[in-house]
């Protein structure tokens, strides 16, 4: 798997942008779009005659008149071992590079370096979103990558479905985004646009018959169902189950195709169903494994275990049932966050809701009690959120009285929060709050 110079650079803006959110900095908005190869990292320090050349990173050196993020030490350091994890760095030994040059192109020139490097394994590291618990780093190994990428490749083929263009509307430093729109369109050798508005209007001035969107359930559900008209375009979702009612109004604007991607960050892309079928083709790259829920990678011939109950309606054929995996303990017992959410939901005055463990700083594991986002069932506009947080309280009351009543002790919610709209992330998947 090798990686050019603009998809490294390409990872490197998606990764130092998610680090710096969950550090609740933003970028100022000024700053050129892509970001250039001098941004600096940090204010540029005044230039030192004495200060003698790197070879490890020769490019697009900072001056004082470049673009920069003004960041302090602290999230510096918090951007080189993210990038540094990332990439697998560390197995060269060039990671501490990252921490004496301070450009978005030094930084493309060191990982080139340390991915060309013998002891590095060429590895990345994706992290989970978070939405059915604490997210998990994953590394994947650059083989069973271009054995995804083959298949997904194989799939187009046998569909007549080979695209002229990718659009993107998800990030590069997930795993769903990085196959499908790092490394398919340098597979397939064809343009990748990578969408940085979201209005409707933006995206139908970009789309034209050929193209391949790859995209999210809910950005298809707020954009794309917007759109005047997807004729000539085929249509990827991944990271969530594209629902019936959301597939059916794309369909309307009448796609190429659209393809809904079961996956995971754990095994990568498994299977594509192709609306309105209502089961999954399995991808090339996998077998049935020893096991109704498992899978076995022919590459590796590793079997894995998947998170969802699989039914088999014929070999190579597979249909997506209930989770198998959303117990967790509160107080030695197992609740599940899903019902309980379902539970709060029926209450009329409740539109949305979304349960997980309160993991709070200092809790010792048998403490830990559950917590519940809620969305009050009323068209209160982000505007007025100050309304909303003053009728909270009574709302909280009555929600409190109605969940003693249906659930046991162990599955009470001990924190209700309120706001406009579920927390989600950049993928559309629940997060924490």
């Amino acid at each position: 798997m090798q990686l050019t110079r603009d998809s490294i650079l390409r990872l490197l803006r998606a990764l130092i942008t998610d680090d710096l959110a969950r550090s609740g900095i933003t970028p100022p908005a000024t700053l050129p779009s892509p970001w250039p190869e001098a941004l600096g990292l940090g204010k540029p320090a005044p230039a030192s005659p004495t200060t003698p050349a790197s070879p490890a990173a020769p490019a697009a050196a900072s001056s004082p008149s470049a673009p920069y993020l003004e960041i302090d030490s602290v999230a510096l350091l918090s951007l080189a071992s993210r990038v540094s994890r990332f990439f697998h760095l560390h197995e060269s030994g060039i990671d501490d590079s990252l921490l004496m040059h301070r450009t978005l192109g030094q930084w493309a020139e060191i990982v080139i370096l340390g991915r060309q490097d013998a002891d590095c394994s060429g590895r990345l590291t994706f992290s989970t979103s978070g939405s059915t618990g604490t997210p998990c780093k994953i590394a994947h190994d650059p083989i069973t990558l271009d054995a995804e990428v083959a298949a997904i490749t194989a799939y187009f083929t046998a569909q007549n479905l080979r695209p002229a263009r990718i659009i993107s509307a998800v990030p590069a430093h997930h795993l769903y985004g990085f196959i499908w729109s790092v490394l398919l369109p340098e597979h397939l050798s064809i343009p990748l646009i990578e969408l940085s508005a979201a209005t409707p209007g933006a995206v139908a001035c970009i789309l034209r018959p050929g193209d391949l969107l790859i995209s999210h359930p809910a950005w298809l559900a707020s954009v794309g169902c917007n759109l005047p008209t997807l004729a000539g375009i085929t249509i990827a979702s991944s990271a969530g189950t594209l629902g019936p009612a959301t597939a059916s109004e794309l369909a309307s604007l009448a796609p190429s195709a659209i393809l809904d991607i079961y996956g995971s960050t754990e095994t990568g892309g498994i299977a594509i169903r192709r609306f309105p079928a209502s089961d999954h083709e399995l991808l090339s790259c996998w077998n049935p494994g020893p096991s109704a829920q498992q899978l076995t990678r022919i590459v590796t011939s590793q079997p894995h275990d998947v998170l969802d109950e699989l039914i088999w309606p014929a070999p190579l054929h597979l249909r997506i049932g209930r989770r198998i995996d959303g117990a967790i303990k509160v107080g030695g017992i197992n609740v599940y966050p899903d019902h309980i959410a379902q539970v709060i939901g029926e209450h009329p005055a409740v539109a949305d809701c979304t349960v997980r463990l309160h993991d709070a700083p200092g809790l010792e594991p048998g403490a830990r009690r559950l917590k519940a986002f809620i969305v009050p069932a009323s068209n209160t506009p982000d505007s007025e959120f100050s309304t909303l947080a003053a009728s909270a309280d009574s709302l909280r009351r009555e929600l409190e009285t109605f969940i003693a009543a249906r659930l046991s002790a162990a599955e009470r919610p001990t924190r209700l929060d309120f706001g406009p709209a579920l927390p989600r992330g950049p993928l559309g998947k629940l997060t924490d709050w």
